[in-house]
């Protein structure tokens, strides 16, 4: 069990902690998954809830377009 979290950790170190963006991203759904915690106010759910939705359309039409 000891070596699987010493792997586990060694994977995070370097395939997420090391690139920005994926920090910024996890920091971005782990906010997503907490807003619900934090506010119960419909409005700001909505509002997060599309822009979550628009920057998924965003990243997906990045990569379409990057391939053309």
């Amino acid at each position: 069990m000891i070596a699987y979290l010493r792997w586990v950790n060694r994977w995070l170190d370097v395939m997420v902690w090391s690139i920005p963006g994926r920090v910024i991203a996890l920091a971005f759904i782990l906010s997503l998954f907490l807003a619900p915690i934090i506010s119960q106010h419909p409005y700001l759910l909505r509002v997060l809830t599309l822009t979550a939705i628009f920057s998924i359309y965003a990243v997906s039409w990045d990569l379409l377009a990057g391939f053309v």
